[in-house]
This record gives C-alpha cells, sequence and structure tokens, in this order.
C-alpha cells in the first residue's frame, strides 16, 4: 500500500469547469493503477425537484395541453415549502379556464397527494403521453395518463417522494472500471449513500464498504460528475464535496 494520498476536491476544479457537479480538475501527477477509497465529504443539498429533471406537470384542460413547471427545490408534505402549494400554483399560472382554480393537499392518513379544480371543468394528468422532466415520481402518480374528471390522486402506496436521492454516484470518465452496477446498467465510480437530511454532512469511509479506482494508462486531468443512481445528473446547488485515493501497491 502506498503512503501517498491524493485529495481531489471540487472546489479545484480548473477554469473549464463552473458547476460542483460535472468538472475537470488537474493532479499533481500521473494516475495509473489501482486506487483505494478512503473517504468523501459530501453535504446533502440534493432538491427533490430539480432543473432537467423532475419539474414538469403535464395535463390537459380538454383540447389543451398544458405544461405546469415547479421551481426547482427542497419541498415537504406542509408548511412554508410544501410539495401541495407548489403543485396548485404552477398548475394554475397555465391554466386557461378562467373559472378553474386548482387547489392541492396530502392526505395525512394515505400520504397521498390530490388535486381538485374547483371549476366545472375536468382536467387530466397525461404523464403518459409526456416524459421529459416529469414530476410524476416525485409526486406520487403513475407514468400514465389519468382519467378526465374534477381531482386526481396519486395511487397505490406512493406519496410524494421528496428525499431527493437516496445515492449519490461520482463517476470519474478516466476509470476504466465501475464501482456499482444497478439493475438497469453500471453507474458510476464511487458510490456514496446519501442517508443524511437536506443540509447535513456526509461522511463516507473506506470501512464502510471498499470501492476502488482503477486507472488503466497514465492521467493527470480528470472528468468528474455526480449522478443520481439512475445515471440522471443532479446538481450539489453551489456546495463543494471532497474525496481522497491512495494507491494500491502490490
Amino acid at each position: 500500500m502506498s503512503n501517498e494520498i491524493l485529495l481531489i476536491r471540487s472546489a479545484d476544479r480548473i477554469t473549464n469547469s463552473t458547476s460542483s457537479s460535472d468538472f475537470y480538475v488537474k493532479t499533481n501527477t500521473n494516475l495509473q493503477g489501482k486506487y483505494e477509497v478512503l473517504y468523501v465529504l459530501m453535504y446533502n443539498t440534493i432538491y427533490s425537484v430539480n432543473t432537467n429533471v423532475n419539474t414538469n406537470i403535464y395535463f390537459s384542460e380538454g383540447s389543451n395541453n398544458l405544461t405546469a413547471v415547479l421551481p426547482a427545490g427542497s419541498y415537504s408534505t406542509s408548511g412554508s415549502t410544501s410539495i401541495a402549494t407548489a403543485v396548485a400554483a404552477a398548475m394554475n399560472a397555465v391554466s386557461t379556464y378562467s373559472n378553474t382554480n386548482y387547489s392541492c393537499t396530502v392526505s395525512l392518513i394515505t400520504g397521498l397527494l390530490t388535486i381538485t379544480s374547483s371549476g366545472s371543468n375536468n382536467f387530466a394528468l397525461t404523464f403518459g403521453t409526456n416524459t421529459a422532466n416529469s414530476a410524476a415520481f416525485t409526486l406520487g402518480f403513475p407514468s400514465t395518463n389519468g382519467s378526465s374528471g374534477l381531482s386526481a390522486t396519486g395511487t397505490g402506496t406512493s406519496p410524494p417522494y421528496l428525499a431527493g436521492v437516496n445515492s449519490v454516484a461520482i463517476n470519474i470518465s478516466e476509470s476504466t472500471s465501475y464501482s456499482f452496477t444497478t439493475t438497469t446498467g453500471s453507474y458510476g465510480s464511487i458510490l456514496v449513500p446519501m442517508d443524511v437530511t437536506f443540509g447535513l454532512l456526509k461522511y463516507y469511509i473506506k470501512d464502510n464498504f471498499a470501492q476502488y479506482l482503477d486507472f488503466s494508462n497514465p492521467v493527470s486531468q480528470l472528468h468528474i460528475k455526480v449522478k443520481g443512481t439512475n445515471n440522471i445528473a443532479i446538481t450539489l446547488n453551489g456546495s463543494e464535496f471532497e474525496f481522497a485515493i491512495r494507491k494500491v501497491c502490490y
């Protein structure tokens, strides 16, 4: 085992990078061979609703197909950051019915979200027809078109999912191996369970479970991306992170 420890910080990204979620960093040495991941420090600043990921509520009013857009942010089921308030405001902002006002509630019993129209005109959710940046899963609705009516309620045991992501994948393009795979493919070089609440620091250490990086060719510049384990890019909303690696010698 080598004694040299390399600390890689998103704050040290080079000038052609602007985001702490997608950046390049130069090292002071060539990396080649197998490296052990010693630790990762990362704040959970991942929103439950993210731009270009899950902002869009698709619905129809008669022959009008509409898209309501949720502001990116961290939401809860009640209080000043209520997802119900945000959904109603977004739908009312684009509604074409002058006599319709949408309201939204989250049941204290089932946890399901219900959208209600106060007007006499029906609406229908169209998450089946439209999928780009869909908020269906986040709001607890299936990715199908709903029936036309004066209300729509999330189905089954699917309350709004507002926890952001369960795990974060730190992908290093130059690493020739993956540390983990999901049922839908191989995503990322380092897996970080995000089991802390919003705003708190996550500290992964190698004793949690061993992870390694492999560099088959010598590299001194790394391209690093932060993704969810569904291989969709996420944003850390300006917060920085770091991780340390050490070469494994045989």
